[in-house]
């Protein structure tokens, strides 16, 4: 039998009643005929994971399988566990409390099947709250910037990759949001078995491996089609406080430190995008999605909603993101953070 074309690989923990739902959107035996497979990889929950896991495996034993860790590995491995256990073409990282919008799957996979120069491939989100039948559209980047693939080396019928950064508002356009990628297996296992990963405990290894395999010649290929339903206000990492997922994606330097050592001009553009990570809603620069996810309604009155409107193109937001960029020490980040949202949100 030859191997699935695409897995949809689902790292999961405590999310029985989310993981649920997604199981039931995306399960279809016509999965079969276009190559997809399903895989859970389950960090020892404590809930009902297993009894609905094992229920879904017996409607669907072609389509699915699971592993159910003895022990919680963290996420990190939990992740890598989805990256190098299935064996098919392409991997879908895919969280386990998001949702896929209609006919994504067969959808993504012609996209996949016409960019098959690509080693990953990022697509943009529908971001919901209480209903999916109220989403916003979130693009992590630039019209201009859409539908094009991008590479670090000098490659025929790609853009440099420098070029996405600086027109991206948002950090998750190098893949910190792990359900809008999707990556070769082959690429993957390739590098894993040269180096093993530097930052098992940031919760970004899989952004340490994306953005190395551009450092050694992979080509991104960044869609304006949104196959994700995003439920927002959900962060497992840091529930409601934002300045703890902030804290979080402060991680990031280092990764890009390690990976982009001797990409020093693709570095310096990273840490520019990174450091907007850290500015208040209210005036950072964003779509309407960007608002509701990091300031609330609050906010929206205040916000350049425009797609088209690059952070780069105010010079006093240069300047603040500049000051960022130098990055203080995070314990000195949180505390402006407090007093932004006590300021300006009270």
């Amino acid at each position: 039998m030859n191997n699935p074309f695409l897995t949809i690989s689902i790292p999961t923990y405590n999310r029985g009643f989310y993981l649920s739902q997604l199981l039931d959107s995306i399960l279809d035996n016509q999965l079969l005929h276009l190559g997809v497979r399903v895989y859970v990889s389950d960090n020892a929950s404590t809930d009902d994971t297993g009894i609905i896991l094992d229920s879904f495996y017996k409607k669907f034993p072609a389509l699915l399988t699971y592993n159910i860790a003895n022990d919680n590995l963290g996420a990190d491995a939990n992740y890598l566990k989805c990256l190098t256990v299935p064996s098919s073409k392409y991997i879908w990282l895919f969280g386990s409390d998001d949702l896929t919008s209609p006919d994504a799957i067969s959808t993504v996979v012609k996209l996949l099947h016409a960019n098959l120069d690509s080693d990953i491939h990022l697509f943009s989100r529908l971001n919901f709250y209480k209903s999916i039948d109220e989403t916003t559209l979130q693009h992590f980047c630039a019209a201009s910037s859409l539908d094009k693939s991008f590479s670090i080396a000098d490659k025929p019928n790609t853009i440099r990759y420098t070029l996405l950064l600086k027109n991206s508002r948002d950090i998750a356009i190098s893949f910190s949001y792990i359900t809008s990628c999707i990556v070769s297996s082959a690429k993957v296992k390739l590098f894993l078995s040269e180096q093993h990963p530097k930052y098992l405990n940031s919760l970004y290894v899989h952004v340490e491996i994306f953005l190395s395999l551009l450092v050694n010649g992979s080509t991104l290929r960044v869609y304006s089609y949104a196959p994700i339903l995003n439920r927002c206000n959900n962060d497992s990492f840091v529930g409601k406080d934002r300045s703890k997922r902030r804290m979080v994606d402060y991680g990031l330097k280092r990764i890009a430190q390690h990976v982009f050592r001797n990409e020093k001009y693709i570095y310096n553009e990273y840490i520019r995008l990174l450091g907007r990570q850290f500015l208040p809603p209210r005036i950072a620069i964003g779509d309407l999605s960007r608002a509701f996810r990091d300031g609330g309604l609050s906010s929206l009155k205040d916000l350049n909603s425009s797609r088209n409107f690059t952070f780069a193109e105010l010079p006093v937001l240069r300047c603040l993101s500049k000051f960022y960029e130098f990055f203080l020490p995070p314990w000195f980040l949180k505390v402006l953070f407090k007093i932004n949202k006590l300021l300006l949100f009270p």
